[in-house]
């Protein structure tokens, strides 16, 4: 339904006619996926770093392409082939798991990658963009597991579990409507990193 604005006490009126749900954000998801997306698809890169170094990754890739369950897309093997002059930086979650599974040292991790992509598959597949509570805390969790195990295995400190307790805190208070815990929160989380 559109409306004709021609002011903006129309644009105002407008507004008033949309239920206050509409407008109403779930930011399980939202949080769901900066998690999986930018912290532990970079702890991926690390650990792909950690494993093999870029020069040798198209050696590495052409060894063990053949045992592939699934194929590359033609952007993904562009991606590994030209590794060695751009780095891992270009490396998705896709292209960071397809190759760790083939590591010898996948023993370590192997469980935690296959939760890992689990999880990234069911929040890019969910029907619609609302997840319960029960649903955020289940992923959440199993994240943060993730994250641990594999922080762990790259002999790191778990700055990651807690960066996701710091982005799971300051986002529900402020969901709550809690701004004051929300930007009390984030002066601590800034003496924090500036002591450290």
């Amino acid at each position: 339904m559109s409306f004709p604005l021609t002011s903006t006490s129309d644009f105002n009126q407008g507004l008033t006619c949309l239920s206050f749900n509409i407008l109403k954000c779930n930011t399980y998801l939202s949080i769901l996926q900066k998690i999986v997306f930018d912290d532990l698809t970079e702890l991926l890169r690390e650990l792909l770093k950690h494993s093999i170094a870029d020069s040798q990754i198209e050696d590495y890739f052409k060894a063990v392409s053949r045992q592939f369950t699934g194929r590359l897309t033609q952007r993904e093997e562009d991606i590994i082939y030209n590794a060695a002059g751009t780095g891992y930086q270009c490396f998705d979650i896709t292209i960071l798991t397809k190759l760790l599974r083939y590591f010898p040292e996948k023993i370590h991790f192997e469980t935690h990658l296959s939760s890992l992509t689990r999880v990234r598959n069911e929040i890019c597949h969910l029907p619609s963009t609302y997840i319960t509570h029960s649903q955020f805390e289940t992923y959440f969790d199993e994240c943060c597991d993730i994250a641990s195990a594999l922080e762990e295995y790259l002999k790191k400190p778990k700055y990651l579990v807690q960066k996701f307790q710091m982005i799971y805190e300051v986002n529900t208070h402020c969901k709550n409507g809690r701004t004051d815990l929300q930007i009390e929160a984030i002066k601590n989380s800034l003496t924090e990193l500036n002591t450290g």
